[in-house]
Order: structure tokens, then sequence, then C-alpha cells
């Protein structure tokens, strides 16, 4: 798999777990950097050794 699609699926599940969690997330837009170093960082990385640390980054920035 590609870094963009480490990235993308992270942030796929990351916002899914979001929006389970806390469903009021859909009545307002969500301004936050996605793309962090730290996030960026781990993305890069080969496999899916980061993606569940990606996943929960990503979620974490939504729900706060």
């Amino acid at each position: 798999m590609e870094k963009l699609e480490h990235r993308v699926l992270a942030i796929y599940i990351g916002a899914t777990l979001g929006l389970k969690e806390k469903p009021a997330l859909l009545d307002n837009p969500v301004n936050i950097d996605l793309f962090s170093a730290d996030f960026i960082e781990n993305a890069q990385s080969s496999g899916f050794s980061k993606l569940k640390e990606n996943v929960e980054l990503v979620k974490n920035s939504l729900v706060g």
C-alpha cells in the first residue's frame, strides 16, 4: 500500500470512529490540521505498523 493510501485509510477509520463516538460532529464544520507532523511521520512508515496510532490521532483530533 502506498503512503498516501495509509493516510487516507487512517483518516477514514479515525473519522468513522470519531463520528460514532460523537455524532454531533456532523452538525458543525471541523477545522483541524489532520496532517500534523506526527501524522505525516507515522504515515510514512511501511505496512500497517503505525495505522492504529494514526487512527487514534485522527479520532482524538476530531472528538477533542
